[in-house]
């Protein structure tokens, strides 16, 4: 920095006085002051800003430390990730009492009561058994096919065979005896079916016990027009 230089003395001269017409009470000369000399002074250099530089407009950026002029980047903020809340359990619908089946019942042959006796058609033939046996013998069989040609032409064509069966004792209801005359009356209805009866022209009664005079057990043969 420039110094300012101090003012240099300048000598002043000694006022002659000079005789004139003024009056006395005047003085006759009058000292000159000094000038003083003006020094420049310079004004102390300003260190140069750092020149500021445009913001980027970017996220993620600081800005330009005034100190040192070095720009120092930050993280970009980052958003929280959103927290998932945990979506509300869905509402277990009861498991449906287990159905149990009731097992349906067995069916099994059954033997129903003995129905009314048919109206008394005519008598064309009666086909005896041995007591507690099934099957007829070989001369009942020989004798139902030749009876079977006959009750063709019996019945026509609107005509029906019926077969009243018996088994068992004199009046016996029980159920045995009527399985028994069931059984009978199918063997003599399968025969007549053999021999070209129609089946549903044939008519079947289980009876069981005979009521009547003749022999237990036995097979009638009726023709009902």
């Amino acid at each position: 920095d420039a110094v300012a230089e101090p003012p240099t003395r300048h000598h002043t001269k000694t006022p002659t006085t000079v005789a004139s017409d003024t009056p006395a009470s005047e003085p006759a000369t009058v000292a000159e002051r000094p000038k003083k000399k003006r020094v420049a002074t310079v004004a102390p250099a300003e260190s140069p800003k750092p020149a500021a530089q445009p913001s980027s407009g970017i996220s993620g950026f600081a800005d330009i430390d005034l100190i040192t002029g070095a720009g120092s980047q930050r993280p970009a903020p980052t958003k929280p990730a959103p927290v998932k809340q945990a979506a509300a359990p869905k509402p277990v619908a009861p498991k449906p009492a287990p159905v149990v089946e009731t097992p349906k019942p067995v069916k099994t042959a059954s033997i129903e009561p003995p129905r009314a006796k048919a109206p008394a058609g005519n008598r064309r033939d009666s086909i005896s058994f041995t007591a507690g046996a099934s099957d007829p013998s070989g001369a009942a069989v020989s004798a139902v096919r030749a009876l079977a040609g006959s009750l063709a032409s019996a019945i026509g064509d609107n005509g029906r065979v019926q077969l009243m069966a018996y088994a068992g004792g004199r009046g016996e209801k029980t159920s045995d005896t009527r399985r028994l005359s069931l059984k009978r009356a199918l063997v003599i209805r399968q025969l007549l079916i053999d021999d070209g009866i129609p089946s549903e022209r044939i008519d079947v009664f289980a009876l069981g016990g005979a009521d009547d005079s003749g022999p237990l057990d036995r097979v009638d043969v009726f023709v009902k027009g």
